[in-house]
């Protein structure tokens, strides 16, 4: 489920970051806050390199009911 795969990319990013520190890393609410708005924040390397961000706006979309295209 979402919330227990960002609850897991959290603590895992967090450990590995030179960024653990930064308030994206104050809860796993703030993380997702900071992924979406932070240009910052979402391009340091492990946040970058993990996909999270792709994972936060293919969860978005299929709320709304979007599919990824396959073409």
């Amino acid at each position: 489920d979402f919330k227990n795969y960002i609850d897991k990319a959290y603590k895992d990013l967090k450990r590995n970051s030179d960024f653990s520190d930064s308030y994206g890393f104050k809860s796993p609410e703030e993380f997702i806050s900071e992924i979406m708005t932070n240009p910052e924040f979402r391009l340091s390397a492990p946040i970058y390199k993990s996909g999270i961000l792709d994972r936060i706006v293919e969860y978005i979309a299929k709320i709304f009911g979007y599919t990824k295209n396959k073409d």
